[in-house]
């Protein structure tokens, strides 16, 4: 089941789903990252991948 992530106001989101071999990343064609929303999706992918590897 996918998971989403809110980055930021209007479409400042990305949904993120687990594949057997892989974490499928998607959002907007294009976003630009300010610093701050930067270290935020970092700190949500981290979070995210942990609760992975609690599944295992």
């Amino acid at each position: 089941m996918p998971t989403k992530f809110d980055l930021g106001p209007g479409r400042s989101h990305l949904k993120i789903r687990k594949d057997p071999d892989r974490l499928v990343v998607r959002g907007p064609n294009r976003y630009d990252l300010t610093q701050e929303s930067a270290f935020r999706l970092a700190d949500l992918l981290v979070d995210y991948a942990e609760q992975l590897g609690e599944e295992e």
